[in-house]
């Protein structure tokens, strides 16, 4: 795969990283406050060795460890942040049975065309991204 290539495809992962985190940041912040931000990210680092930046590539801890600390509370975190994030992309979010907040994730990765190496995809360019 010639350089320039490469070097897109991983810029369209940052960006893709880094709007997930700042829905992230905004849902926690809209719904919990400022200072609960920080104080989930901070348990989440003590509790499960999730730093905030590997939140795209390890969703599954995540959900679990919102889970763990918020109760039910994280699910309404999880669905706020799959809302946001379906809208900033333009894409329809629709509730699926059996889906996970990594499955939607993932879902809206594919339709963009940009899954995270981690998640196993091999298709990564989308010019909205850019």
């Amino acid at each position: 795969m010639p350089p320039q290539k490469l070097w897109r495809q991983l810029n369209t992962y940052k960006k893709f990283d880094k709007i997930l985190l700042d829905v992230v940041d905004q849902g926690i912040r809209d719904i919990l406050g400022e200072t609960a931000v920080q104080f989930i990210y901070n348990y989440l680092e003590r509790s499960f060795s999730l730093r905030r930046d590997d939140i795209p590539e390890k969703l599954e801890i995540f959900a679990e460890g919102l889970e763990e600390m918020l109760g039910s509370g994280a699910k309404v975190v999880e669905k706020f942040v799959l809302r946001n994030i379906y809208f900033h992309f333009g894409v329809n979010y629709q509730e699926r049975e059996g889906y996970r907040f990594s499955d939607y994730i993932r879902e809206i990765e594919v339709k963009l065309s940009c899954p995270h190496p981690k998640s196993g995809g091999t298709n990564f360019e989308q010019e909205r991204l850019r």
